[in-house]
């Protein structure tokens, strides 16, 4: 069970529940510590914390961008490139490449708002094998969209939803400490890269650190 109280004067509340996922926004503060408790009381573990909602709030890995008419959702950053090139799945069915190009398409897709971050993906997706990609092959959250795997690529490419450059480039300092080139360097080094190799920028940790990884 995870919960996050997300706080921003002037705001209406409202709520998004998946599962055991909540994240809301709320008129009053809430006693996270008392909310704890007494879901420990039914054998329960709750983690629940109290962000500001403007870019600190996350649901399901995402983080909430406000700064924009749309508020949208941006994958965490440091979880996107310390899992990118591993394989979770142990199907000898899948090539190497084509489950590449599965998460290639799908990671293009969760940062479809971004679109300097989805061309580098889509980028990585053009170096793979996708003859014979399948639905199974991508993620759940890109799944669960329900936009057909043949007009996948033309829906990310015509998002209307976008974080224009500058927009992003203020939220990355501000958030991570890191401007856009930085992070357009970490991110082609990490995604475009192949080969097993070690990355010595110092920058990565900042993503980590503020992610929670």
């Amino acid at each position: 069970m995870f919960a996050v109280v997300a706080r921003r004067q002037k705001r209406r509340g409202k709520a998004v529940i998946l599962g055991d996922d909540i994240l809301a926004c709320l008129n009053k503060r809430l006693d996270i510590k008392a909310w704890v408790r007494d879901v420990a009381l039914f054998k329960m573990v709750l983690k629940a914390k109290e962000p500001r909602l403007d870019g600190q709030a996350t649901l399901l890995s995402r983080r909430i961008f406000t700064e924009v008419d749309v508020p949208c959702m941006v994958p965490l950053l440091g979880k996107m490139l310390v899992r990118f090139n591993a394989r979770a799945t142990f199907n000898e069915g899948v090539s190497d490449s084509q489950y590449m190009a599965g998460k290639a398409l799908s990671y293009a897709y969760e940062c479809r708002h971004v679109p300097t971050l989805s061309s580098i993906f889509l980028e990585r997706f053009q170096m793979e094998d996708s003859s014979n990609l399948q639905y199974d092959d991508l993620s759940w959250f890109t799944r669960t969209s329900d936009v057909p795997i043949e007009q996948m690529l033309d829906f990310i490419k015509n998002e209307k939803v976008l974080v224009d450059r500058d927009s992003f480039d203020f939220w990355l300092c501000e958030h991570y400490d890191i401007d856009m080139f930085d992070t357009v360097q970490i991110f082609r080094e990490t995604i475009l890269e192949s080969r097993p190799i070690m990355l010595e920028n110092p920058d990565i940790a900042k993503f980590l650190a503020r992610d929670g990884i």
